[in-house]
């Protein structure tokens, strides 16, 4: 990971058999400035499962309506503002 931090927040619902989850959070440089436009996936360690979402002008973003499990995030955005190329894997 070179320049970017990724803050994760998970929602849970309280509720049988339907839970979904939320996964969300901003995008940072190494400055604390928000990156627009990283596309965030967000992969199930038991089926394999992907879902996308990209970062907003703020930095956030979020993926709802997931199943219950354990999830690793990855985001890529192909150039920030500095000109420098980065990537982050979680």
């Amino acid at each position: 990971m070179r320049g970017a931090y990724f803050t994760v927040g998970l929602l849970f619902a309280a509720c049988p058999a339907l839970c979904q989850t939320s996964i969300f959070g901003t995008v940072r440089d190494v400055r604390s400035e928000p990156l627009l436009s990283v596309e965030v996936q967000v992969q199930s360690e038991s089926t394999g499962a992907r879902w996308k979402s990209e970062s907003d002008d703020s930095g956030r973003y979020s993926v709802n309506g997931l199943p219950p499990d354990r999830y690793k995030s990855d985001g890529e955005a192909p150039r920030i503002s500095h000109g420098f190329p980065w990537r982050y894997g979680g």
